[in-house]
């Protein structure tokens, strides 16, 4: 979200290059989700970007939403970060907010769900630490920053008085 909307200058290789590694690890987080809840994860110990699709393939047929885009970007992020080399910036200006959209997409062909849709909170299992949550975003978003750190303290609290 924090780079979504940020292109980068041309000669601007430094945030460029963290906008990239924030895409890719972005992306990684994502298909890595989206395959666990299709129940296609890679069956070998540490997989990267590219095995989630191999794994995806396999079980589903067919290849998730722009897996070209994501072999580029996978390719110019270890070029980047394994060879120091820096991409062209006016093919990855807008990495995150391409990034952004494949993302939405996967989450609406594979889960029939929007990702700006997702809701953190629904993965609190505990009634009491859901409600303190929602009770402090809507804090936040009233502008009562010290109530909403109070009821994060209070959920945290509970969560690790049960743990």
């Amino acid at each position: 979200e924090k780079i979504r909307f940020q292109p980068v200058a041309a000669h601007d290789r430094h945030t460029l290059a963290a906008n990239i590694i924030a895409a890719h690890d972005a992306a990684e987080l994502a298909i890595a989700s989206v395959c666990d809840q299709l129940g296609c994860l890679p069956q070998k110990g540490v997989s990267y970007l590219m095995d989630y699709f191999e794994s995806y393939k396999k079980t589903r047929g067919n290849d998730p939403h722009a897996k070209e885009y994501f072999r580029n970007l996978n390719t110019a992020r270890n070029s980047l970060k394994h060879q120091g080399l820096f991409p062209d910036a006016r093919q990855w200006s807008r990495v995150g907010e391409i990034v952004f959209q494949h993302i939405t997409k996967w989450c609406w062909d594979d889960l029939t769900v929007s990702l700006t849709e997702l809701d953190e909170s629904a993965l609190l299992l505990d009634a009491n630490v859901k409600r303190l949550y929602d009770e402090a975003r809507q804090s936040a978003a009233q502008g009562d920053f010290k109530g909403t750190l109070e009821k994060l303290a209070l959920a945290l609290s509970i969560v690790f008085q049960e743990n």
